[in-house]
């Protein structure tokens, strides 16, 4: 089922969940984190629908890092970004196993031969749900009450990560300033951040990213 507080936030109801908020603080971060039965907490919830006034009253007294396991809304398939040295058989697998991959979420449970089903789920903190739907706001709130800027989903993407994918650019340098590791890649052998934004073509963050990475190599040669 789903809290009271958490139906309050669905509605954004901003005073309710102050109200509510206020009232049960003191009883400590259990209640405040309790899960609905689709996964997600009242902040996440909240960074997820990108209720900015929400989200600075939960992250307050919320555990910012809190990993909710939630329907994965958009299965990445991580793969190596091609270049001009990938073979055309290479090329030819990626796209069969990607094609696979989509043919089984549409399936259901069944789990083709000699291919693991795909996971429907994903285990995020609020951080990575606001950054997924694009909530600038909500990103700064949770990052200025100390939400970690690389922190991962059990999948391994980071922030920055999802950022470069989608090409979110105000996002991405936002996420730099406050520290993001350019170079985490996801489990699933996916490229680093720069890479996604070339694969996907993001012309403005693939030239954010090098010039950071520009930056940062320079930092290491001034330290050595």
């Amino acid at each position: 089922g789903q809290t009271a507080l958490t139906l309050a936030v669905a509605e954004c109801q901003v005073d309710a969940v102050r109200c509510f908020a206020e009232t049960v603080s003191s009883l400590g971060f259990e209640l405040l984190d309790t899960e609905d039965v689709t996964g997600m907490t009242p902040l996440y919830l909240a960074s997820k629908l990108g209720y900015v006034d929400i989200v600075c009253i939960l992250a307050q007294i919320s555990d910012v890092k809190v990993m909710c396991l939630v329907e994965d809304e958009e299965i990445i398939i991580d793969q190596e970004p091609r270049s001009a040295d990938t073979s055309k058989d290479e090329v030819q697998d990626a796209e069969a196993t990607t094609a696979t991959v989509r043919d089984e979420l549409k399936q259901g449970p069944a789990v083709s031969e000699g291919f693991p089903m795909a996971d429907r789920t994903v285990s995020q903190p609020p951080l990575l749900a606001a950054v997924s739907h694009h909530h600038v706001e909500c990103v700064r709130i949770l990052l200025e009450r100390g939400a970690d800027v690389n922190q991962t989903d059990d999948k391994g993407h980071s922030a920055l990560s999802i950022a470069a994918r989608h090409g979110f650019l105000p996002l991405a340098e936002l996420l730099i300033s406050s520290g993001a590791n350019l170079s985490l890649r996801s489990y699933r052998g996916g490229g680093s951040a720069l890479q996604k934004a070339r694969k996907y073509k993001h012309t403005k963050l693939v030239e954010l990213l090098e010039k950071q990475e520009m930056l940062n190599n320079a930092d290491l040669e001034g330290v050595v």
